[in-house]
């Protein structure tokens, strides 16, 4: 699953090119803490992480809070950008099958391994893909 953050690079090459530093950082953050999370990810979706080190609930939920912060400061950030209304105007039905990728493989499917695996890589892959449409 942290493979699934590569395609993150892109927009943060493409903030980078347009010496927005900021979102690049915003970017690169919310990939890594992500990439790092499912690295180790080993409390659910019957994944088993790859070192025994950080395979406790302790380290779970600390890798995954840091993800979820991520992910709440690269938001923060497009809004500041773009604004609220613009976004909604023009990317709603684009984040809403994205969040629904999301939501699916996190609940319904959250015991099967590879449905998991599949529904969550779609959401990376399309949250990738809003950043850099936006960017």
């Amino acid at each position: 699953m942290a493979a699934t953050m590569i395609p993150f690079i892109f927009p943060a090459m493409l903030a980078v090119a347009e010496r927005d530093f900021i979102t690049a950082a915003c970017i690169v953050a919310s990939g890594a803490a992500s990439a790092f999370y499912h690295a180790i990810e080993s409390q659910k979706h019957q994944l088993s992480g790859v070192s025994a080190t950080f395979a406790s609930p302790r380290w779970n939920t600390i890798f995954i809070n840091l993800d979820r912060a991520a992910a709440v400061l690269l938001a923060l950030r497009m809004m500041q950008i773009l604004g609220v209304y613009y976004i909604l105007d023009n990317y709603m039905w684009r984040i809403a099958f994205a969040v629904a990728a999301m939501i699916i493989s996190e609940t319904v499917y959250r015991h099967e391994k590879w449905y998991y695996m599949a529904y969550h890589t779609f959401w990376h892959i399309s949250a990738a893909l809003l950043l850099i449409s936006w960017l």
